[in-house]
């Protein structure tokens, strides 16, 4: 099986520019895992996980999920994160973009590429912390 087979083709992207809180809507409104940031041209330049996200407003996060079962209740998660935002100032805010927060170690995947290739990569990323981006 190929990449292509299970892709998407329609994208919620962020500009590099976006401010956290863009940053923070966007993943809330869209229940996303992660979102790729793209520059001027429109190119993949970074991404951005809701790791990335829970390390920089809940550092206690996963200590605080041990206590509780809400895993995978997002009306949690959106409460978590409002609560951690509402310490910053509008000025704060706008201070940190999309581009401060992505990882830009990307590895292309092209759609002709084999699945089980990119697991191969996929597994060996997450040690050099990097992410896959299709093209």
């Amino acid at each position: 099986m190929k990449v292509k087979d299970v892709m998407r083709t329609s994208v919620v992207v962020l500009p590099q520019n976006a401010t956290l809180k863009d940053v923070l809507d966007k993943f809330l409104q869209h229940h996303l895992d992660a979102l790729p940031v793209i520059d001027a041209a429109l190119r993949v330049v970074g991404f951005i996980t809701i790791d990335d996200l829970v390390d920089i407003f809940l550092p206690r996060y996963y200590e605080i999920l041990r206590d509780f079962s809400a895993l995978e209740d997002k009306g949690q998660l959106v409460s978590l994160f409002n609560q951690a935002f509402a310490g910053l100032d509008s000025h704060h805010e706008k201070l940190i973009l999309a581009a401060d927060v992505m990882c830009s170690k990307l590895r292309w995947v092209y759609a002709d590429d084999s699945l089980l290739e990119i697991d191969f990569f996929k597994r060996r990323a997450r040690s050099n912390r990097q992410r896959l981006s299709m093209s």
